[in-house]
Parts: structure tokens; sequence; C-alpha cells
């Protein structure tokens, strides 16, 4: 199907392929018209979830790491008590 210079097909090509003749055909129709920051579908979908994305993964890592501390820390104490009590000939801590 052709109709004004475009030819639409359907597949998995590389879209930016078809930009300059997509560019041609609108300086053809409105030559005044804005053509700058041009992206693909899923590029404007990648960049849109990007942020999200990066920040989901740094409170994911900062929980991990809380995790990990709180983890550490309550055996610590556990471990020092009991090792004292035993050091100190206490009975209480067996």
């Amino acid at each position: 199907m052709k109709k004004d210079g475009l030819t639409r097909q359907s597949g998995s090509g590389d879209p930016v392929v078809a930009l300059p003749a997509v560019r041609q055909v609108i300086r053809d129709f409105n030559p005044g018209a804005p053509l700058s920051g041009v992206a693909t579908i899923d590029e404007l979908m990648a960049q849109s979830i990007r942020q999200p994305r990066s920040l989901s993964l740094l409170i994911a890592a900062f929980a991990a790491i809380a995790l990990v501390l709180s983890v550490v820390a309550g055996r610590v104490p556990r471990a020092g008590v009991a090792r004292g009590a035993r050091a100190a000939g206490d009975g209480a801590a067996e």
C-alpha cells in the first residue's frame, strides 16, 4: 500500500532506517514542521521507566544492607553477653 510516497510495512525491521524518508515527506508536506527529538516508542518507553527502575534498585540495595546489618547486630550482642557470662564463671549463660 503506497500513499504520499510512504510505504506502510509491518515487521520487525529497524524503524530508524526509515527516518530520513519520513523526514523528507514531512518537509515536503510542511516545510516549517519541527523534526527534533524523534524517537521510537520502544525508546520512549525505556526512557520513561529508567529512573523508577534505578530508584527501585537503589532502595533494594539499601534494604539488603539493612537486613545484613540487622542480622549481624542481632547476633553480636548475644554472643558477647554469653562469652562475658562464661568468662565470669556464671553458669546462667549455659
